[in-house]
């Protein structure tokens, strides 16, 4: 069972209890048995950067065949986002998914079912887009008429929310700065500190306050070109780590991979071993995936990236705006088609089809610009190198002396690192330039 509430300002929970008597009375009229309840509350479904810990763990539960139907409130309190339903519907078809609402039952290994989710999914999607659009169009007009919009003043704005306040501005533009020269958000959380910049609040930043300014909207052609706000906020969105984790130490962990399963390998005391089978005593040798000494495979790895540097210069820089372009195109092609879904007499199999497609078209660009954007921060991190001339030593202390995740995003963007079963110490370890 999955219960959600967009907004619970009170924190009292009394619409995701309403919820839930009603989904439980669902679930004893058709005899189930309720393996476990998922409560997102006070947590939007609309923004793709929004973080649901219930809802991400369902789908883990899931994948690992703890259940085999949903219960939920309404379709829209599961998903309003039309690519997170087509994952459902991936993982869906192979053993088949129910999602049974208040008001209908979707059975996603159906055609008939997925072609009435992604309608339904991308209605959802169609009415908060528009509802976001009359709050915008609103704050617009209370601005034009000299009144202040509603919540906080954003750091590095006035009050009003449009008059940029250079004092402030200066400060992210350095912090965007950093971010495309390769630099962590924790590196600018530092900075900033160090430098006695509070938040709008008087109080020192972190790392999540600080990605949430990055990322405001209004910053972009504001405080900074749109061009760097895009590439900045990519880089960004590329990287999926949480932001306000400390620094990696073991700085391959989890980009170095297992030469037996090829998943990544994390470090634990001082050694890399497969986050999926560690290489454990008891265990049966030909079963077991691989570890290796995390000084070696760190001292290899940052060989390979001097001598590959010093023998192929860095290429030109990707072109991510080229993909960005194709993205809005997608974007904008998809609520033509959900307008033209919500037409009377309008053939709900082809449009729903043609979502699937968009939908599917687009997940494909976003790896890729993704790729795209972390390939430009790695590049950017090279260039705060020194040549990688004949003095080896002096680029191997410099190597050394970068922020870890410049390290992390160097070799993520420019290289594969796998261990191997056979052999011994570094001649396990295969870097290989992508």
């Amino acid at each position: 069972m999955y219960l959600r509430i967009s907004k619970d300002d009170a924190r009292t929970g009394l619409a995701v209890e309403r919820q839930r008597s009603e989904c439980e009375a669902l679930i004893a009229r058709r005899g189930w048995t309720l393996v476990e309840t998922y409560v997102d509350n006070g947590v939007s479904a609309y923004a793709r950067n929004v973080k649901r810990p219930a809802y991400d763990r369902m789908a883990l539960d899931y994948e690992a065949g703890e259940f085999d139907a949903v219960v939920c409130w309404d379709a829209d309190r599961l998903t309003r986002q039309p690519e997170q339903l087509e994952r459902w519907i991936r993982v869906g078809e192979s053993r088949g998914l129910v999602i049974l609402t208040a008001t209908e039952e979707i059975d996603l290994s159906t055609d008939n079912g997925r072609l009435f989710a992604r309608i339904k999914s991308a209605v959802a999607r169609a009415e908060v887009e528009r509802k976001s659009a009359r709050q915008k169009a609103q704050a617009a007009q209370a601005r034009a008429a000299g009144k202040m919009p509603a919540g906080l003043r954003p750091f590095g704005f006035d009050q009003d929310g449009v008059t940029v306040r250079e004092s402030e501005a200066v400060w992210l533009r350095e912090c965007y700065r950093m971010i495309l020269a390769g630099d962590s958000v924790r590196a600018c959380v530092r900075k900033l500190n160090e430098k006695e910049v509070k938040t709008r609040l008087d109080g020192p930043w972190q790392a999540v306050t600080l990605k949430r300014a990055l990322e405001r909207p209004r910053n972009r052609g504001r405080i900074v070109p749109e061009a760097e706000f895009d590439t900045a906020v990519g880089i960004l969105a590329a990287r999926r780590t949480k932001a306000g984790r400390p620094a990696r130490k073991a700085w391959l962990s989890g980009i170095i991979k297992c030469g037996v399963c090829g998943s990544g390998m994390l470090s634990h005391h001082g050694y890399y071993h497969c986050a999926r089978k560690v290489n454990a005593p008891g265990v049966d040798p030909e079963t077991r995936h691989v570890s290796i000494n995390g000084e070696v495979a760190e001292s290899k790895v940052s060989a390979f990236v001097y001598g590959f540097q010093k023998a192929e210069p860095p290429k030109a820089e990707p072109k991510p705006a080229v993909t960005a372009s194709k993205l809005a195109a997608i974007e904008a092609e998809m609520s033509r088609v959900t307008e033209l879904a919500l037409l009377p007499g309008a053939d709900v199999s082809v449009t729903g089809a043609r979502l699937a497609e968009l939908a599917a078209e687009r997940d494909e660009l976003d790896a890729q610009r993704g790729e795209e954007l972390a390939a430009g921060a790695g590049l950017a991190a090279l260039a705060t190198l020194p040549d990688s001339g004949e003095n080896a030593l002096e680029w191997l202390e410099a190597w050394k002396a970068l922020d870890s995740d410049k390290r992390r995003e160097i070799v993520r963007s420019g290289y594969t690192v796998t261990v191997t079963k056979g052999g011994k110490g570094s001649k396990r370890v295969q870097v290989v330039p992508r």
